[in-house]
C-alpha cells in the first residue's frame, strides 16, 4: 500500500476565554498518534500542532510544508479537533489565537485547509473533523467538489462532541482511535481495510451506545460522511493488526464462533440459595439429582444474569433492546448481546455429588478487538482464566508432538499426556499453560487477566502455525 502520512491539529485551550476549552483534547492526540504508530504511520510522518501552537499561522506553515514531505501517490490522512463556524457562506476551523470579534481573519478557513491538502501530491485525502458549530450543508459541498477526499464530520447541525473523563477524550475521537489501531473489526472492511464509510458505519451503530452510556438519555451526535464517492478508497491497511490479532487469525467470523473465554468454580451444595434444612445431599449424579440441582440453582443464576446484565447495560451502554436474557430453571442461563454471548451454568460434581459446579463461558464475539477494549477489562478481566478454540476436524495429536519434537521450537516447552491423547506447551516470557487435545485447544492463566489469555494463544499460533490442520487455522505470515 502507498506510503502513508498524517496531519493532527487539536485545540483543547484557547487564547481567548470567549472559546469554550474542549477537554482531553491534548490526551486524545498523543492516544491518536500511538495507534497511528500501531497502523504503521512512523512519528516521522506525522505533523502534529497543538497547544498554543495552533495558532493560524503555525497551522498554515505546516500545511505549506507537507506539500513538500508527502511524496506522490500517497495516503494524507487529517485530524482537526476544535470549534467551527461558517460565516458569509465559509466555514471557517479556530486556532489558538482566533479572535471571537474578528473571527475569519483569525481563523482557518475550511476551503483554504482543503485546498492546500489537495496541493500535495497525495493520492487519497481522509479527513476527519472532530468539530462541532458548522453549518453541515457547507462541509458536505466542500467535500463534494473534491477530487479525492473523504472523511467524517463529528457532529451535525446544532449538535456538540460529547467528551468524557473516562476515555480521555471525545466519543468520536475515542471510537476513532480504535478503529485506527485496528481494536475495531466492525470498523473495517472484510479484509481489514479502514474506509472512510466502514467507519462511518461503525461510529453510527458505536456512537449512540456510549452517549446512552456516559450522558443523559436527550444527548443526540450525529456523525456525517463526508465525499461520499469516494468513502469506499482504503485510508489504511489493518490486516495484519485487526484486534490486536496477529496474521488476522480470528478476523474470520466463522472461526470467531469457536472461541470462547471460560471460569470454573465449585461450591457446597449446601450453599445454594435455594436449599432448605431438610434437603438431602445428593450421594450420586444422577439424572434426578442433576434435575434437583438445577432447580435449586435457578436463584443463584438469576442473580448472576441481573449482575452482568446491569454490568453489560451500564458498560457497553446497550438499551434494553439490545439484551437478551434466558433462564429455563434447567441449570443454564444465557445472556445474547450484540457483541458477546454470556452463559452460566450450575451441574453437579460427577465425582463429588456433594459440590456444584459453576461454568461461566463467554463466547461468539462479534469483534475479537472487544477483548483489547476498556469496555471488555472493566466488566470481565478478572473473571476468566481459560480461553479455548475448537477445531473443525479432529487434530492428529501423534503428527503434532512429532514435529514439534524433531524440530524443537526456542523457548518452547513440551509436556506430553502418557495416553498421547493431549501435549502441554509453554512458552518463554508468557504465563499460563496451553492444552492441546483432539478436539479443542485451550490456553490457561491466572484470573485477572482474561486478555493475556488471547495474547498466549495468538504467541503460541504465531510460534507454532497451524497444527497441521490447513482448515483450522492459517499459517502465520512469518511461515508462508
Amino acid at each position: 500500500m502507498a506510503e502513508t502520512w498524517a496531519l493532527i491539529v487539536a485545540v483543547e485551550k484557547f487564547l481567548d476565554a470567549g472559546h469554550r476549552p474542549l477537554a482531553y483534547s491534548d490526551a486524545a492526540t498523543k492516544a491518536l498518534s500511538e495507534c497511528l504508530v500501531l497502523a504503521g504511520v512512523a512519528k516521522t510522518k506525522q505533523v502534529i500542532v497543538g497547544g498554543s501552537m495552533a495558532t493560524r499561522a503555525v497551522v498554515e506553515s505546516r500545511l505549506r510544508t507537507l506539500k513538500s514531505q508527502v511524496p506522490k501517490g500517497a495516503t494524507l490522512l487529517a485530524f482537526v479537533t476544535t470549534h467551527g463556524f461558517t460565516e458569509a457562506g465559509e466555514s471557517y476551523l479556530t486556532t489558538w489565537d482566533t479572535q471571537p470579534d474578528d473571527g475569519p481573519a483569525t481563523s482557518v478557513s475550511l476551503p483554504h485547509f482543503l485546498a492546500a491538502l489537495h496541493a500535495t501530491k497525495a493520492a487519497t485525502l481522509g479527513v476527519f473533523l472532530d468539530v462541532a458549530g458548522f453549518d453541515t450543508a457547507d462541509v458536505q459541498a466542500q467535500f463534494a467538489e473534491s477530487p479525492t477526499a473523504t472523511g467524517i464530520l463529528s457532529a451535525g447541525d446544532g449538535e456538540e462532541s460529547h467528551a468524557t473523563a473516562a476515555v480521555k477524550a471525545s466519543l468520536f475521537a475515542h471510537l476513532v482511535s480504535d478503529a485506527v489501531a485496528g481494536r475495531a473489526t466492525k470498523a473495517l472492511t472484510p479484509e481489514g481495510m479502514l474506509t472512510a464509510g466502514t467507519l462511518a458505519a461503525y461510529l453510527g451503530d458505536e456512537l449512540p451506545r456510549l452517549l446512552r452510556k456516559h450522558f443523559d438519555t436527550a444527548s443526540v451526535q450525529t456523525p456525517v460522511l463526508l465525499g461520499p464517492r469516494h468513502a469506499e478508497e482504503t485510508l489504511l491497511d489493518l490486516s495484519s493488526r485487526v484486534g490486536g490479532d496477529v496474521g488476522g487469525i480470528l478476523r474470520d467470523p466463522a472461526r470467531l464462533l469457536r472461541v470462547a473465554f471460560r471460569a470454573e468454580s465449585s461450591m457446597r451444595f449446601e450453599d445454594l440459595t435455594g436449599y432448605r434444612k431438610g434437603f438431602q445431599t445428593p450421594d450420586n449424579a444422577s439424572a434426578s439429582s442433576r434435575k434437583f440441582v438445577a432447580r435449586l440453582a435457578s436463584t443463584d443464576i438469576k442473580a448472576d444474569l441481573d449482575g452482568v446484565y446491569e454490568l453489560s447495560r451500564e458498560t457497553f451502554g446497550y438499551k434494553r433492546k439490545d439484551v437478551d436474557v434466558t433462564a429455563d430453571g434447567d441449570g443454564v442461563g444465557q445472556i445474547r448481546t450484540p457483541d458477546f454471548e454470556y452463559t452460566v451454568t450450575a451441574m453437579l460434581d460427577a465425582e463429588d455429588p456433594s459440590k456444584v459446579t459453576w461454568m461461566r463461558e463467554l463466547g461468539r464475539l462479534a469483534d475479537i478487538g472487544f477483548v483489547r477494549s476498556t469496555g471488555f477489562e472493566a466488566a470481565f478481566g478478572k473473571l476468566f482464566d481459560q480461553f479455548l478454540f475448537v477445531f473443525t476436524q479432529p487434530l492428529d495429536i501423534d503428527t503434532l508432538i512429532d514435529r514439534l519434537e524433531d524440530k524443537p521450537i526456542p523457548g518452547l516447552k513440551l509436556a506430553t499426556a502418557s495416553d498421547g491423547a493431549s501435549c502441554e506447551i509453554t512458552l518463554k516470557g508468557y504465563t499460563g499453560k496451553l492444552t492441546v487435545s483432539t478436539f479443542a485447544l485451550t490456553v490457561r492463566g491466572r484470573t485477572g487477566h482474561s486478555a493475556g489469555l488471547l495474547d498466549l494463544f495468538l504467541a503460541f499460533i504465531t510460534h507454532v502455525g497451524p497444527l497441521g490442520e490447513p482448515l483450522m487455522l492459517p499459517a502465520p505470515r512469518e511461515a508462508r
